[in-house]
């Protein structure tokens, strides 16, 4: 990937540390001059050639099926993570209703990523 083009979201993005992290791994130039507004138009981006990208799994699965104009590869070894988590207010009076929501979403992330 040595100095070809990465496109990344904006700032306040948690891709654009991940992209800014694997650009200095692997000699590729951040390009700064452009900024995805969302994920789909850095998928758009990408497909019309402007550069490269890295796209969070869950996403790829879900958006990219029949894409004609992009090349999709796996970035083994790579420690790119992300912590998803549930919030509420405490003494919520559906407390009991959240903890078994974030159980459940916990089970369901673990049984994609097998």
């Amino acid at each position: 990937m040595a100095h070809e083009p990465l496109l990344t979201l904006g700032r306040g993005h948690r891709l654009l540390d991940t992209v800014r992290d694997l650009a200095r791994a692997s000699g590729a130039h951040l390009v700064e001059d452009y900024e995805g507004t969302s994920l789909d138009a850095l998928r758009q981006m990408v497909s019309i050639d402007m550069g490269l990208s890295l796209f969070p799994e869950l996403y790829v699965r879900s958006e990219f099926q029949g894409e004609q104009n992009v090349h999709l590869l796996r970035v083994d070894g790579w420690p790119g993570s992300r912590t998803i988590g549930f919030f509420w207010r405490r003494g919520s009076v559906r407390s009991e209703h959240y903890r078994r929501l974030a159980v459940l979403g916990k089970a369901a992330a673990e049984g994609l990523f097998k």
